[in-house]
């Protein structure tokens, strides 16, 4: 079992955008971050998994990596 924070933000955004996640693996993507970080989903990861659906990113949300 990997222990929270392993990943930065910026390295789950980065396998989002290189990876095409099925709608159930997106979930589940989401759902593990969220579990683990305690916190509603933000940054370049919300991000990156808005870019799949082509939307925009939401202000403030830091969409660089």
């Amino acid at each position: 079992m990997l222990k929270t924070g392993i990943f930065s933000d910026q390295e789950i955004a980065y396998w989002v955008r290189n990876n095409q996640l099925g709608a159930s693996q997106e979930l589940e993507l989401t759902r593990a971050v969220v579990d683990f970080k305690g916190s509603p989903l933000t940054g370049v990861i919300r991000t990156a998994l808005r870019e799949l659906h082509g939307n925009p990113p939401i202000p403030g949300d830091d969409i660089y990596l």
